[in-house]
Formats: C-alpha cells, sequence, structure tokens
C-alpha cells in the first residue's frame, strides 16, 4: 500500500514538473515587437524611447550606421532606463537600432531590430539667388540652396525646407515650407532670407509625423537689379544712347556696367556710370554695349550692394544696338 502511494505522488511530482514552464524560458521566448520612436534632435544630439517588456532587468542598446553591406557601429551599451540619447552625433544621418531585453538571470529577448531614427538635419549652405526676373510686370526672384550632403556616411535626403523671407529692415514677408531645396518668390524689393531643414520621424503613436528641424543659415539680403525698359537715341550723337530703369525701393544710387564675356564662363563688369542719387533714374551710355544697372540701397544705418554684383550670380543684360 505504501509502495502504491509513493509510486502516485512521484508520477504527480514529475507530471508538474514538465508542465511548468520557468519564467526564464518564458522571457526568452517573448520576441513580440515593441515600439521605438523619436523623442527629439538638435546639433549634435539626438534621443529616442522604447516600450519597456515587463521583466526586463536592463536593455543591450547597439546604435549604427549602415552604407551599403558596410555597417559602422557607434553606441553599443547597457541600460537600465526605456530611453537614450546619443550624443556627439553626425549632423543629417540615419541611425539603426537594435535593443535586446535582459532580465534578471540573463536571459535575452530580441525584440527590436534594425529601426531607423535620425540625427538633426544638417544646416543648408549656398543659399543664393539664381535669377531675378520681371516677366510682363511680374517680377520673381528664385533662390537655391544645397541641402545635403551626400559625401557623409549614412547621409539622408532631408523630407522639406522651412524658409523664413522678412524686409530688409526685419518686418516678417512670409514663411514658406518646400520639399526641394528651392523657392521661387513674387517680390520686387530686396528682402532677407534665411532657411532650415527638417526629417520626419517616427513618433510616439507609430505614425512618421514628428518635424526634426536642423539650424537656420546665416541671414542672407537679397538686391534685385535695376530693369532697363527704354532706350532711346541721343540727338546729334550716334555713338550714344539714354537708358531708363525702374526705381528700386530704398536705392540712394546706381552703376551702370558694361558686360563683358570672361574666362570660366563668368562676366567682367566695367562700371561706366555712377548716379550718386536713387531718384536719376537714366544715364548716358555708349551704342553696341551689353549693360546691366546695379542700384546701392540704404535701410536704417545699412548699405547693401545688388546681390548679382556682390555674388556674380545670374543677372539680365541689355544690349542699346
Amino acid at each position: 500500500m505504501n509502495r502504491r502511494i509513493f509510486s502516485f505522488v512521484l508520477a504527480v511530482l514529475l507530471t508538474f514538473s514538465v508542465l511548468v514552464i520557468p519564467k526564464s524560458e518564458s522571457f526568452a521566448a517573448d520576441t513580440t515587437s515593441r515600439k521605438i520612436w523619436q523623442t527629439g534632435a538638435s546639433g549634435q544630439e539626438f534621443s529616442f524611447a522604447w516600450e519597456a517588456v515587463s521583466g526586463a532587468d536592463h536593455y543591450n542598446v547597439k546604435i549604427k550606421i549602415k552604407s551599403g553591406s558596410s555597417e559602422t557601429v557607434k553606441y553599443n551599451k547597457s541600460v537600465t532606463a526605456t530611453s537614450l540619447t546619443l550624443k556627439k552625433a553626425t549632423p543629417g544621418v540615419e541611425y539603426r537600432v537594435d535593443i535586446d531585453s535582459v532580465d534578471a538571470e540573463g536571459n535575452i529577448s530580441s525584440y527590436i531590430k534594425d529601426k531607423k531614427v535620425y540625427s538633426a538635419p544638417r544646416k543648408p549652405n549656398n543659399l543664393q539667388l539664381e535669377r531675378w526676373e520681371d516677366d510682363d510686370g511680374k517680377v520673381e526672384a528664385y533662390i537655391v540652396w544645397t541641402g545635403y550632403n551626400s559625401s557623409v556616411k549614412g547621409y539622408y535626403v532631408p523630407d522639406g525646407y522651412q524658409i523664413q523671407i522678412t524686409s530688409l529692415a526685419g518686418k516678417k514677408i512670409t514663411t514658406k515650407t518646400v520639399k526641394s531645396p528651392k523657392l521661387t518668390l513674387t517680390i520686387s524689393t530686396g528682402f532677407n532670407a534665411k532657411v532650415r531643414t527638417f526629417r520626419l520621424a517616427v513618433d510616439k503613436n507609430g505614425k512618421k509625423t514628428k518635424k526634426l528641424y536642423g539650424g537656420w543659415t546665416e541671414v542672407q539680403a537679397f538686391i534685385p537689379q535695376a530693369i532697363i525698359y527704354k532706350a532711346t537715341a541721343v540727338t546729334n550723337n550716334n555713338k550714344k544712347a539714354k537708358i531708363y530703369w525702374k526705381k528700386v525701393d530704398h536705392a540712394v544710387g546706381y552703376t551702370v556696367y558694361e558686360v563683358k564675356d570672361a574666362k570660366g564662363g563668368k562676366k567682367k563688369l566695367s562700371p561706366i556710370a555712377t548716379i550718386k542719387n536713387g531718384n536719376t533714374l537714366y544715364a548716358e551710355v555708349p551704342r553696341g554695349v551689353s549693360l546691366c544697372v546695379f542700384p546701392k540701397v540704404k535701410v536704417g544705418a545699412k548699405v547693401y550692394e545688388c546681390t548679382a554684383q556682390s555674388k556674380q550670380e545670374k543677372f539680365k543684360t541689355i544690349t542699346i544696338p
């Protein structure tokens, strides 16, 4: 009888030991994907957070940059928190994140693999005026800039740009959001511009709506050319003509230039007339030459030269027959 009871108890214990799964095995088997989201990016730092795992003692976090088939590890440490800030990040770069959760017994559960996070965008450069056109009274400025550096390992193409336009006196005119590094602006007066880049990242709700902004460029002033609209012959002098141009706001003077071709596709500008009065809108010039008129503008105590003159950007000329 005692032998039968002992056998029954032994059988129950063996059955129980087979059916009960230890806590460590249950933790290691949990590979359910968890959320990861970006919380910010500024300068050379960016931060992100992730969903906690029940029973986790700490997390092994690896941050890397991928470029083609190569991979560069930038961070590989254990943390107890569910958020992290990476410092000394390269701006304008896409990083990848792997996270393993580890329980107190050392069992590992890999549940975040190769997820994208981003450093703050690079500051744009080469902000410049491509051209300024007067089409039947509709004056438009074409502004361009460089948005990213493709030579940087792991670089990303920005999702868009924010460009702020103010008057030369600093009064806000408009703020535009564009997808490409260019803007056509209907404006006939001088203005200031600055631009910054943004990248869209995943937010806590799993949507790619969080905007990560880079720094603003330095403010760049753009001054239009004076538009020549008429040329007439000079009485008793068949070698000269008289040209007339439209007034430029805040102009305190104008310089008429002869334009010649130079090496490297550039133009050589030679002054042939200087007008030291912003209200004088004509000048006598030689015939048979290409000309342009650049204003000198003063707002407050600050004096501005025409953008095309200082930057050798594209500008219009007129040839007097």
